[in-house]
Order: C-alpha cells, then structure tokens, then sequence
C-alpha cells in the first residue's frame, strides 16, 4: 500500500484546542481573607485533639506571616481554595495542616 500526500493534501495548524485559561489571580471571587492581628486555628489532620492556633503578624497581596506561641513570624504564601484563602503553616507535606481564613476554621471563642 503506497501512500501519496501532496503538500495540499496535508495541512498542519498552529491552533491549540486544548489550550488551559491563565490561572486567575488570588484576589478574583474571595469571600474571606486573613486579617493582620487575628487569631486562627486548625486541626491536625493527624491527631483531632491537637489544635494548632496562629496569629496574622503582617499580610500582602501573596503572603502571610504567622506567629505562634510568640515565635518568629514566618511567611508562607496563600493559596485560594473554595472562594477563601487558606495556608500551609508548616509547609507542602502529606498530611500537612491547612490554615483557612473563613468559616470552615477552628473557632477560637471570640477572637
């Protein structure tokens, strides 16, 4: 079997049908955000009765830093996730805790 393509034949695009939207910024559709000198807590996923609790020292448009138990603040980037912002306190690891900014965070009784 003897195949015969002519150049008119055979029409290559440049197109990318599958091509991904730019990824959105991370102030597009944000319902909660940390707020400077604000408490928040979570849960280790690893052990429901230890609870983790950190207080926003200084925020940007990407970043936050935290302290807890009055130690250095360290800064780690936000992450938006289900319209709230949300942390990775002690960095990307499996099982690692996520620290969120809206109602789905551990309520500290009144702060």
């Amino acid at each position: 079997m003897i195949l015969n393509l002519s150049a008119a034949a055979v029409r290559l695009t440049a197109t990318n049908d599958n091509a991904r939207p730019a990824p959105s910024p991370v102030s597009a559709a944000v319902s909660a955000t940390f707020e400077v000198g604000k408490t928040y807590g979570t849960r280790s996923p690893c052990d429901y009765d230890c609870i983790f609790v950190f207080t926003v020292v200084k925020r940007t448009a990407k970043s936050v830093w935290l302290s807890q138990h009055g130690q250095e603040a360290k800064r780690r980037s936000i992450r938006l996730y289900d319209g709230a912002e949300s942390v990775l306190p002690y960095g990307s690891y499996s099982m690692a805790a996520v620290l969120r900014a809206d109602a789905r965070a551990l309520s500290l009784g009144g702060e």
